[in-house]
């Protein structure tokens, strides 16, 4: 997300999946999972040719907390709980950091992480 998000706020062409799998080094299937988990969150769009993707709104209105729900598998960003009766103490324990998380992450959004990344980095992309 934060090196697509980078190429949109500068301007650049979209990430196709075999560049974001030679820039990563991770395998392609890996990367095509999380490109339609991004999708399907609605924090991507892939291209009208279908071979790139874009960052679905503006990066100020991606949140961090909603990337990371969305990697998590938490569509509804209500946090990761355990169905009744698994264990009270694990369940309460997970909320509490869960709630820990979204409170870290109030305010950051995609453009905020693209701003902090680094200028040398930015240039290589």
């Amino acid at each position: 997300m934060a090196l697509i998000g980078l190429h949109f706020y500068a301007g650049k062409p979209a990430w196709a999946v075999e560049d974001l799998v030679r820039r990563l080094h991770v395998p392609p299937d890996v990367i095509k999972e999380f490109l339609s988990t991004f999708t399907q969150s609605h924090l991507l769009v892939i291209t009208a040719d279908e071979t790139s993707y874009l960052p679905a709104r503006d990066l100020e209105q991606i949140g961090i907390k909603q990337i990371l729900d969305a990697i998590r598998g938490n569509k509804d960003g209500q946090g990761i709980a355990g169905e009744p009766d698994e264990g009270a103490g694990v369940d309460e324990l997970i909320r509490e950091v869960d709630h820990s998380i979204a409170a870290a992450l109030r305010g950051k959004s995609l453009k905020s992480l693209v701003l902090s990344k680094s200028t040398p980095e930015s240039d290589r992309d």
